[in-house]
């Protein structure tokens, strides 16, 4: 099917065809998709010498009607000629002459000079040599019954010129093949004898004893002869003889050519349909005489056709002009759990949809955050993410996907390559814990120190929870609880209270089912017990810092009466 044609003024070709090869006296419609670095750009400002017509950027409509070439003209003002390559089928009419070469064996000799490629077949017996001579071609053909039938004979000759153009002279038709049959009897001696049968006169004389044995053939379609006797006297006797009953099974033979992505069809056999075996939309068959062409339909896709034991397969070449990838949804939950199929549609020039199992490709997907890889089963791509990036209620990925798609592995450009891209949004996962931060672990009992809390929810991952803050509880024990900030993230507030004497508050938080208790310290400023625990200092250090704390408390006592007394 479609190829790419060889141009004249560019070391690759601009551009890709959905057919590069046509059948002499055979309207067709084609497409023209141009093509810059392997990627589809519309690149052509008009063709010239063809009819055409831009339905899409980047995509032409052609019509070739018996055209040797034409020209594309792109946008910076460059012409490119391009050369149309023809498959032209000559039916020899004219019959092959016979020779007898013995009882089996018949030579078939055909006006058909021989070219670079020859193939001859029969539908009832068998082809055993083919040999080329100066202007004709030579074929044994061995018989398939001793009694007369028809069989129908296909002889090819092929032969490219210096454009490339095929021109295939052929010979397709029904041949009757004789049987040799023996008439014999006996009459008076050296009486002369004519058998005449279809037009033809065979003479004979009977022997000293009057016994004749006359070999002749018979053609198919002959039931009778006539006999005619006459003696040395000039006496003369007439008689017509049946020949005996013969049957022959009737002929049937089609030769299919792939002619680029269709299928010349040498004989009718496969119009009916019966043995055409299809992929996608039906075929069709266009007549002429003793041939037919079989193309794909509307559709593109491969067409498969039995020709005898042989698998022919006409094409209208698939060509990929867009992708898109889809998400089975579009928000995701940040833990490293969830994951979702990334759907990858390709569409052609028409705009209907390409199975890319069909085609070879391969595709690169990448994200601006997360990870993307193939599932084993199915190889499907996927995509998850371990955890939010941010500290926020939503965080958008952009999702690409290039895929370089094979179209023709002999010729160039091989491939195209189309890319495209989505997004989809990630959020944290349902909340699982209860995250506080506060800005000390003890307050003075003063009833005006303070410790600042902050509460958020966090997932199962750490991530951040966003939420209604009006749900969260939030009870003390003890003290002042004094609201400092809210928002969807997070709430702060503050504990404050006056106490003589050191105690804890329990500060009890709640959200649906999940609840934490924060103990906070409280140093009461007027009472006497002062016991503070001193960790991890060594021996040699203890009583220098209790001599400061107590140094610490002593001027505090004094700035705090000096306050109490002007």
């Amino acid at each position: 099917m479609g190829a790419i044609i060889s141009i004249s003024f560019f070391l690759v070709s601009q551009f890709i065809l959905t057919e590069d090869e046509f059948i002499c006296g055979f309207k067709q419609e084609f497409y023209l998709i141009s093509v810059s670095q392997n990627t589809i750009q519309d690149t052509i400002r008009k063709i010239e010498g063809i009819k055409n017509q831009k339905i899409k950027d980047s995509v032409w409509r052609l019509i070739y009607e018996d055209q040797d070439e034409f020209e594309v003209v792109y946008k910076d003002g460059k012409r490119e000629k391009v050369k149309v390559k023809k498959t032209c089928p000559i039916k020899i009419t004219r019959e092959p002459k016979v020779n007898h070469i013995s009882g089996e064996i018949i030579d078939l000799i055909f006006d058909i000079p021989p070219g670079e490629k020859i193939k001859a077949k029969a539908s009832l017996g068998k082809i055993v040599g083919i040999k080329p001579e100066e202007g004709r071609i030579r074929v044994s053909y061995k018989r398939f019954s001793k009694t007369p039938y028809e069989d129908i004979i296909f002889l090819m000759s092929s032969k490219k010129d210096e454009n490339g153009n095929e021109l295939i002279r052929y010979y397709y038709n029904k041949l009757k093949i004789p049987g040799k049959i023996i008439f014999e009897g006996k009459t008076e001696p050296e009486v002369q004898g004519k058998i005449k049968i279809g037009g033809r006169e065979i003479e004979f004389v009977s022997d000293e004893k009057g016994r004749f044995f006359v070999p002749f053939y018979v053609i198919p379609g002959e039931e009778t002869f006539r006999v005619i006797l006459k003696d040395k006297f000039g006496n003369q006797s007439e008689q017509e003889v049946r020949i005996p009953e013969y049957r022959f099974d009737e002929p049937r033979l089609s030769e299919a050519i792939r002619v680029g992505g269709k299928i010349l069809v040498i004989g009718g056999e496969f119009v009916a349909g019966s043995r055409v075996m299809r992929l996608g939309d039906s075929l069709i068959a266009r007549v002429g005489g003793t041939s037919s062409i079989l193309i794909p339909g509307l559709g593109f896709g491969k067409y498969y056709i039995a020709s005898g034991e042989e698998i022919l397969i006409a094409e209208k070449k698939m060509i990929p002009y867009k992708i898109s990838i889809y998400p089975e949804k579009n928000l995701l939950a940040a833990t490293g759990e969830e994951k979702i199929k990334l759907l990858v549609r390709v569409e052609d020039i028409l705009g209907n949809e390409i199975e890319l199992h069909k085609l070879p490709y391969f595709a690169t997907f990448s994200a601006s955050y997360g990870i993307v890889e193939i599932e084993e089963e199915g190889g499907y791509p996927i995509f998850y993410a371990e955890k939010m990036p941010e500290e926020v209620r939503k965080y958008d990925v952009k999702i690409g996907v290039e895929a370089e798609i094979i179209i023709d592995k002999d010729r160039l450009p091989k491939s195209v390559f189309l890319r495209s891209a989505t997004q989809i949004s990630l959020t944290a996962g349902e909340p699982s814990s209860i995250y506080t931060e506060l800005s000390k672990d003890f307050l003075k009992g003063d009833g005006k120190d303070e410790v600042e809390i902050k509460v958020k929810l966090k997932d199962k991952v750490g991530n951040t929870v966003f939420f209604d803050s009006h749900i969260l509880n939030v009870s003390a024990s003890a003290g002042e609880v004094k609201l400092k900030e809210r928002s969807d993230k997070e709430i702060k507030f503050a504990v404050r209270y006056r106490s003589e004497s050191n105690d804890i508050i329990k500060i009890k938080l709640g959200y649906g089912e999940l609840s934490k208790t924060l103990d906070i310290k409280v140093v009461g400023v007027k009472g006497k017990n002062k016991q503070y625990k001193i960790h991890n200092f060594t021996q040699s250090t203890k009583l220098a810092n209790i001599l400061v704390t107590y140094l610490f408390f002593f001027f505090y006592y004094l700035l705090e009466n000096k306050r109490a007394f002007p």
